[in-house]
Parts: C-alpha cells; sequence; structure tokens
C-alpha cells in the first residue's frame, strides 16, 4: 500500500509541474546529500496540506521527467494534534512522517525511513541507530520550510542496505 501511495504520489507531481526551478533558499526545493553524492528534487516540485479529521501534508519532487529519481515526504498529526514549528521523532505520539527516496534509473529503488519504518523495525526486533528525525522549522498557510537526516532502507525492511541521507533541506509552497 505505501508503494502504491508513493507511485500515486510521483505521478502526481509529474503531472503538476514541468518548471524546473533553482535551488535557492527563497525557491521550492527538496535537497540533500545520500552517501556523500548532493542530490536535487526541484522538477515538478508539490506541497499539499489537507485538514480534515486528521492533518497531513505531502511534498514530493523529481530530479528530473525523464527517468530521475523521486522523493516523498508525508507528515500527518492525529486527533488534536497540528503540524507545527517542532523537531518531529519516531516516537512522538500523535504524529508520523515517512519518506521514501527513489533511486535508480526512473526511481526504479525504494528506499524508506521515517515513523512508521522506524516502529515496525523496533517491533520485530531490528535496530535502527540512525532514525530520520524532521525538522520544521517554518509553516504558515503558504508554504512549509525545514531539515531532514537519518537512515533509509531498502524496501522499508532494516535487514536491507541502507542509504545514508544527511544536509537534508526542503523548502515548498502549498498548491
Amino acid at each position: 500500500m505505501k508503494k502504491n501511495l508513493f507511485l500515486a504520489t510521483a505521478l502526481v507531481v509529474a503531472f503538476a509541474s514541468c518548471k524546473k526551478s533553482n535551488s535557492t533558499p527563497d525557491s521550492p526545493h527538496i535537497t540533500f546529500t545520500v552517501d556523500g553524492t548532493s542530490k536535487t528534487f526541484n522538477t515538478g516540485l508539490t506541497a499539499n496540506k489537507y485538514v480534515g479529521s486528521q492533518e497531513s501534508i505531502i511534498i514530493a519532487g523529481l530530479t528530473s521527467l525523464t527517468g530521475g529519481e523521486a522523493f516523498t515526504l508525508i507528515l500527518g498529526a492525529s486527533g488534536s494534534n497540528s503540524i507545527t514549528v517542532k523537531t518531529y521523532v519516531y516516537t512522538d505520539a500523535g504524529f508520523s512522517f515517512d519518506a521514501t527516496y527513489a533511486s535508480g534509473v526512473g526511481g526504479s529503488t525504494n528506499y524508506e525511513a521515517g515513523s512508521t519504518f522506524s516502529q515496525s523495525a523496533s517491533h520485530i526486533g531490528q535496530t535502527v541507530t540512525n532514525n530520520m528525525v524532521l525538522h520544521i522549522t517554518a509553516i504558515d498557510a503558504v508554504s512549509i520550510k525545514g531539515t531532514f537526516s537519518g537512515d533509509f532502507y531498502l524496501d522499508g525492511d532494516a535487514t536491507q542496505s541502507k542509504k545514508s541521507i544527511t544536509n537534508g533541506d526542503f523548502y515548498a509552497k502549498f498548491q
């Protein structure tokens, strides 16, 4: 189901915008370093905020429209909780965040991190030493900004290979 959500999000990103923007602090972007290589996901970058019985935000971008890699971040708040400026860790009650880094040709290999992954690994006795941490540094009705880092695991399986993501940074305007 998670892969279906990621694929649906990636398709929305691909068709929502064909514009490519420069990656400056004031322009929409997702950037990070993975295993020492810098990545920029500012093609078709989208951010959507949903408010109902629970609040959720989906941010997604591609490295290119033709055979590029993809990155998706999903942040959710349940009950009376709201997504605000704060540091989110996988053990936060009432909040969840999940990220998928799709690498390889056309984003064919998925690496996952976040609260759902970390809690699942913990429940089956797998140790994750560098769980993803998400810092929302600014959020308002128009945009969201933040940083992130952590280890992302192949197919969301803590027994598989991992990619270490550092220097994660994003700024996105809500659609």
